[in-house]
Parts: C-alpha cells; sequence; structure tokens
C-alpha cells in the first residue's frame, strides 16, 4: 500500500485562479478550501483502495477540471459502487477498539 499522498497546494491555486476566481472575493477561501478537500479525496481514494487507477467520472476520476472549482454537484464526487464496497470492507477488517474499564 502507497504510505504518501502528494497534494500541490499552488496546483489548487492555480485551478481556482483560473475559474476566474480572485483572492479578493468573498468566498476565495470556500471555494480554495473545497477544490481542495476534493482532490485530498481523491488522493485519499488511491491509498486506502491501494490502487493508481482512475474510475470513468465520480471522484476517482483521472483529472478535474476548472468547472470543478464552482461544481455544487455532489455526484460529480462520489466514489464507483464497487469502490464503496471495498472501502466497507476496509472498515469492517479494521480491528476493533477495546472498550476501556
Amino acid at each position: 500500500m502507497r504510505r504518501t499522498i502528494y497534494v500541490s497546494c499552488g496546483k489548487v491555486r492555480q485551478f481556482v485562479d483560473a475559474a476566474g476566481i480572485r483572492a479578493f472575493d468573498g468566498f476565495y477561501d470556500r471555494l480554495y478550501g473545497r477544490f481542495l478537500g476534493r482532490i485530498v479525496a481523491h488522493e485519499l481514494g488511491h491509498l486506502l483502495l491501494d490502487s493508481v487507477h482512475h474510475r470513468d467520472r465520480g471522484l476517482m476520476r483521472p483529472r478535474f477540471d476548472v468547472r470543478d472549482v464552482r461544481s455544487d454537484d455532489a455526484a460529480r464526487y462520489e466514489f464507483a459502487a464497487d469502490d464503496l464496497i471495498a472501502l466497507r470492507a476496509l472498515r469492517g477488517a479494521a480491528p476493533r477498539a477495546k472498550p476501556v474499564a
């Protein structure tokens, strides 16, 4: 399993800037943070799924674009059904914490 993910905050900023949003706009931080979160979620998906593969659509698609900075469409960031099954299996395989006495 990969243990390291890389995210370029500068590249995220370039996407936000390319979407026409400027630092003095009142919603810049919100859109920057949301887009950064989506990129981090994508990379964590690779880590948790132990995969370098991409999907045709959803969170694990190979490329994000400028439209994604402003998008409120949650369906663009969903996991594929079999990825969800794999993630849920990981959760079930994790050791359970022992109750504290």
